[in-house]
C-alpha cells in the first residue's frame, strides 16, 4: 500500500511539474520579442562638433577642407550643408574661395543598425577665420609647373 502511494505522489509531482514546465514556456513566448522586432531596433545618437581648416573645394551645397596634414599625407573631410546654414564673417558662401581658413560647426549623427553604424555629419554653421595667404598661381608658373613646387 505505502508503494501505491509513493507511485501516485510521484505521478502527481511528475503533472505539477509537467503543467509549471508548460505555463513558464507559454509565459515566455506571450511577453517575448519577435525577431523582426528586435533586427529594426536601432539607436540614434547625434552631437555637434567642430572643425577648423583650409577650404580645398565650395560648392553650391558642400564643402572640403582639410583639417590636418602631415608632410606626406592630409586629412580632408567634405561636409554637405543642412537647411538653414549659418554664415558668419561673411555675406555669401560666394565670398569664401580655396585656401581660406573656416571653422565648421556641423552635426554629427550616429545610427547602430544590425548592417553596421551609418555616421552622417552636415554643417550647421560656416565661420570665416582667414583668407588664403597664398597668391594664385600666374599663368607662366601654371605653365612651369612651378605652382607645384610652391605648394598652391
Amino acid at each position: 500500500m505505502l508503494a501505491n502511494i509513493c507511485i501516485r505522489v510521484d505521478r502527481v509531482c511528475i503533472a505539477v511539474c509537467f503543467v509549471f514546465v508548460a505555463l513558464c514556456v507559454l509565459t515566455g513566448l506571450c511577453f517575448a520579442q519577435s525577431p523582426l522586432t528586435q533586427e529594426t531596433k536601432t539607436k540614434r545618437t547625434s552631437k555637434m562638433k567642430e572643425i577648423q581648416g583650409e577650404v580645398t573645394w565650395i560648392g553650391k551645397d558642400r564643402i572640403a577642407i582639410v583639417y590636418a596634414s602631415s608632410g606626406t599625407s592630409e586629412d580632408e573631410i567634405l561636409l554637405p550643408f543642412g537647411k538653414n546654414m549659418v554664415l558668419q564673417h561673411l555675406q555669401s558662401l560666394s565670398q569664401i574661395q580655396p585656401g581660406d581658413t573656416v571653422s565648421i560647426q556641423y552635426e554629427e549623427a550616429s545610427e547602430d543598425t544590425p548592417d553596421g553604424t551609418k555616421i552622417t555629419r552636415v554643417a550647421k554653421a560656416i565661420i570665416f577665420v582667414r583668407p588664403s595667404t597664398r597668391t594664385p598661381p600666374t599663368a607662366q608658373e601654371q605653365d612651369s609647373g612651378e605652382s607645384l613646387k610652391s605648394g598652391y
